[in-house]
């Protein structure tokens, strides 16, 4: 048994650095990937429910993974660690800035890049941060002390892998862990918040002649379901080797697929209730009052009320991965690694920031709330690719798909058949066990249709069975009455014809009677059409030569 997990570990961390991507950073960036035991050494560990009531419960120096592992919360209050104590001071701050080896980084003023609405809701965006719980000044440089001194004991850059396999795939799962997210105090973005987690997907299919690399996934701002991924023979994916290529965020560490500067926008804060009273006046507007459509104006409020923001993924800064300087070490985790299953607390400090945005992430396997992350209990539904087949697997998936069709198929035709006063279609009906199932076709013309066409499909199917049933009762109904109204005017049956039943054919010295009677009883003329029941005189006039005019 030992041999068998040591073997399974081998092999995954083989195909983890068999295609483990290349990360591109951007210049003047200052938190890289690493491990999260160093980061656990510089925190404490808080409860609380608000930022009046909360108490440490680790003080710094103690934490270790196995002890994060066992903390717990009582109902309504929050775990959490606290990376920076005391922020930095003014002068201590400026100090910070002006150091000789800091890497500058320049860029326009984002807002030159939108009007002057835009200009306007983001100082009230600005406004908000005073409102709300943020991370203090000075945090993002005393985190980026802390981290210098964690790299001095451990100077791997690290990142957390897992493989699952399900459904004919491989998910290789590679994950970040950075100490900081500084996106707003140095690259005027968004949002600052203590700790942050990156990921990148990449699925293989499990062919049997060896695993193969199909899509690739990657988290990122604006981005969610299908948009995350991308084909591995996509042309704008760039790889080196069987290394994919990544762009990190400057400091956002958002992953994108092509190099360049991205604009995303935030919705002001309080968005959230308006749109959703927006929504629920349309649909009381369309629904209740029967109006027209006013369109979503949720979402163009939304668009319109937003904030301009550029992340830049230029890549001009370091890179880690195959073919650089810099290499990684990866560290295997999963369902059974103590400190991802047993935390559910925040990474970070909490800041109770309503909106969210400065507060802290959770750990890889759970979110905030304390739910498993969707990326984590299903990675094939994270990236939307649990809806296609592995194309080693297409082929079996198609043929299948034909059965079930083909199944649904005889089950609608044996439905239409098996009604009371229903009948089949006319025409010679076979059946045949292609792809081992029952399957009915046509060999002659019929549902008006022509029989070469192949299978008729189910809605087809549906729909002949309710017009073909209602055609038979309508050809009933017709056919009883002209048989009452024909055979009614024909003298009694004579017994030499029918013995003593009364109930028999009329006399066959009434040739138009009795044509009439065979007639009714026997169902339409070969090559009859409906009209032919409709019409008394157009019956008759079927009859043999001379028999119509007596009638």
């Amino acid at each position: 048994m030992t041999l068998a997990i040591e073997d399974d570990v081998a092999t995954d961390l083989r195909l983890l650095r068999a295609y483990e991507p290349v990360v591109r950073y951007n210049q003047g960036e200052l938190f890289f990937p690493t491990n999260v035991e160093g980061y656990l050494r510089e925190c404490d560990l808080l409860v609380g429910s608000s930022e009046r009531d909360r108490e440490v419960i680790v003080p710094v120096g103690e934490l270790t993974p196995e002890r994060l592992a066992t903390a717990t919360a009582r109902p309504g209050e929050t775990l959490y660690l606290r990376l920076v104590q005391r922020p930095m001071a003014p002068l201590e701050l400026a100090r910070w800035r002006n150091r000789p080896d800091r890497q500058v980084f320049h860029a326009p003023g984002r807002l030159a890049r939108v009007g002057l609405f835009a200009r306007l809701v983001d100082a009230a965006f600005s406004a908000s941060l005073l409102l709300r719980g943020t991370v203090p000044g000075g945090t993002a440089a005393a985190a980026q002390v802390k981290y210098a001194r964690a790299r001095e004991d451990d100077q791997r850059l690290v990142y957390y892998g897992r493989v699952v396999r399900s459904g004919g795939w491989i998910v290789l799962q590679y994950l970040y862990f950075y100490f900081m997210n500084d996106y707003r105090s140095t690259f005027h973005g968004a949002n600052d918040h203590e700790a942050d987690w990156e990921q990148v997907f990449v699925y293989l299919d499990d062919a049997p002649g060896g695993p193969r690399p199909v899509w690739i996934a990657a988290a990122a701002h604006d981005f969610v379901g299908d948009e995350l991924r991308r084909r591995w023979d996509d042309p704008t994916l760039e790889t080196v080797g069987d290394h994919p290529v990544v762009y990190a965020g400057a400091g956002s560490h958002a992953s994108y697929f092509e190099q360049g500067e991205y604009v995303t926008e935030i919705p002001l804060p309080g968005m959230r209730g308006v749109r959703g009273l927006l929504e629920a006046l349309r649909a009381f507007w369309r629904e209740s009052l029967r109006q027209p459509d006013p369109g979503d104006l949720a979402s163009a409020l939304s668009r319109a009320l937003s904030v301009p923001f550029v992340d830049y993924a230029r890549g001009d800064g370091s890179s880690v991965g195959h073919g650089t300087d810099s290499s990684w070490a990866p560290v295997l985790i999963d369902d059974d690694t103590p400190w991802v299953d047993g935390y559910r607390g925040l990474f970070g400090l909490d800041t109770y920031d309503r909106v969210g945005g400065e507060r802290a992430p959770a750990g890889p396997k759970y979110g905030r709330t304390g739910a498993v992350r969707m990326s984590w209990n299903d990675p094939l539904g994270f990236a939307g690719v649990d809806k296609v087949a592995p194309p080693s697997r297409q082929p079996d998936e198609l043929r299948g798909r034909i059965r079930d069709r083909e199944a649904k198929l005889s089950e609608l035709y044996r439905a239409s058949t098996s009604r009371p006063g229903a009948s089949p279609p006319t025409g010679r009906w076979r059946h045949s066990t292609r792809h081992g199932q029952p399957s009915s076709r046509p060999t002659s013309r019929s549902w008006r249709g022509n029989a070469a066409s192949g299978p008729v499909s189910p809605t087809r199917s549906s729909r002949f069975a309710g017009s073909w049933a209602g055609s038979r009762r309508e050809i009933s109904a017709t056919h009883a009455r002209i048989c009452a109204t024909r055979t009614a005017r024909c003298p009694p049956p004579t017994s030499s014809t029918v013995g003593s039943s009364s109930s028999g054919p009329p006399s066959a010295s009434d040739s138009c009677c009795w044509r009439s009677w065979r007639l009714c009883r026997s169902g339409l003329p070969r090559g009859g059409s409906r009209s032919d029941w409709r019409s008394p005189a157009t019956r008759c006039s079927r009859l043999p030569s001379g028999d119509g005019s007596r009638c």
